[in-house]
């Protein structure tokens, strides 16, 4: 219990889980940019706009990064004991987390998220916009999970 208490007092961990939340919210906003900017340009953004679709663009971004920051706090929690209990570093054990709570929480980032965002028309509901914006959102949580195994979770469970 010592070594769980030690492992979350470090700074190291937190500072980890910050930068792969951060990871992931880019990669997302940067596939949505992506997507709007090839397929749907009005969807997301106005190119007409730019100044307002940055403004737009950037709060959206802000929102993405709180939200997720707090939605994710408890499933990072439960990752990260049960990798310091059984001395988990593994990559694949950390991608394959990132998967799941990316599929519990594709749901929830659905119904939070505007439709614009979701590359969906606004009369779309929860579950196809969830269908719409799941890979994209399956990847960011990849992302975020090998930006935290590589800053921390390769350390986990080490005896310092």
């Amino acid at each position: 219990m010592k070594r769980l208490l030690d492992t979350l007092a470090s700074e190291k961990i937190w500072v980890a889980y910050g930068c792969a939340v951060t990871a992931a919210v880019a990669l997302f906003i940067a596939q949505s940019v992506l997507i709007a900017v090839f397929w749907r340009a009005k969807t997301v953004f106005e190119l007409s706009q730019p100044f307002e679709s940055a403004i737009l663009l950037t709060a959206r971004a802000v929102f993405l990064w709180t939200t997720a920051l707090a939605s994710n706090f408890v499933p990072f929690f439960i990752v990260v004991f049960a990798a310091q209990v059984w001395a988990i570093r593994s990559l694949t054990y950390y991608i394959l987390c990132a998967l799941l709570i990316g599929l519990v929480m594709t749901p929830l980032f659905s119904a939070l998220l505007p439709s614009t965002v979701a590359f969906t028309g606004p009369s779309t509901g929860v579950w196809e916009r969830s269908l719409s914006i799941g890979p994209c959102l399956l990847l960011s949580y990849v992302a975020g999970a090998l930006g935290f195994w590589w800053q921390a979770g390769r350390f986990i469970g080490e005896n310092n």
